[in-house]
Parts: C-alpha cells; sequence; structure tokens
C-alpha cells in the first residue's frame, strides 16, 4: 500500500522532482518514491532487530535453563543486572525508533498526496 500511495503522490511532483526520482530509482534500483521516502532500510533493519531480539531471548532461555544466574558469583550480579537494563532499555529505544520512522514515512506520504487524499492517508 505505501508504494502505491507514493507512486500516487509523486506524480504531484515538479518535472525536476520526477527526474530526481527517476534517477534515484536508477541508481538504487528501486521504485523512486520509495527510495526516497526510506529505501527500505527501515523494513530490513526492522528484521534485524528482530532477529538480534529473537537470539537475545534464546540465549536468556538458555542460560535460565542451565540456571546459569544462580552459578554466577555474587560479585558478578551487578554485572549481570547492569547487562539485562541495558537489552531492556535497548529494547525500548529501538521500539520507539521504529515508531518514529513508520509516522516519518506517514507523515511524508501525507505531504506529497494530494489535497483530497489526505483525509483517505490520515
Amino acid at each position: 500500500m505505501k508504494e502505491t500511495l507514493a507512486t500516487a503522490a509523486a506524480r504531484n511532483l515538479s518535472d525536476e522532482d520526477r527526474d530526481m526520482l527517476r534517477r534515484l530509482a536508477l541508481a538504487t534500483g528501486e521504485d523512486g518514491p520509495r527510495a526516497a521516502l526510506d529505501m527500505g532500510l527501515r523494513d530490513r533493519l526492522c528484521a534485524e532487530m528482530a532477529e538480534m531480539a529473537d537470539a537475545v531471548r534464546s540465549l536468556l532461555a538458555l542460560l535460565d535453563r542451565h540456571d546459569a544466574v544462580a552459578a554466577l558469583p555474587e560479585r558478578a550480579l551487578p554485572a549481570y543486572q547492569d547487562v539485562m537494563e541495558r537489552i531492556g532499555s535497548a529494547a525500548m529505544r529501538a521500539t520507539d525508533l521504529v515508531d518514529r520512522s513508520r509516522t516519518l514515512d506517514r507523515d511524508t506520504l501525507l505531504a506529497l498526496a494530494p489535497a483530497e487524499a489526505r483525509t483517505t492517508l490520515q
């Protein structure tokens, strides 16, 4: 849906802007408006973050299954807690960044869309 809307919005651009999108499409091998909006980076980034999250979950399950935390010496527990807090904080920040990226894409599409289509896009 996003590519279709972006392509439709591109019809409202000036000839110069269309030419820039055409050159961008040639350079990236992607649809010009899509490349201009995010070049597919967000989708790939989200996929990699999901893979990383899955790997972290697997690691934590493995540590839990083998009671690794109980095997840690008392002096290592603060470091373990710090790592766990960093993982949680990073996950929250990553979620926020993905949400902000999606909002930016939506706002960009709204800015490019013809006025009569804007209410449908919101």
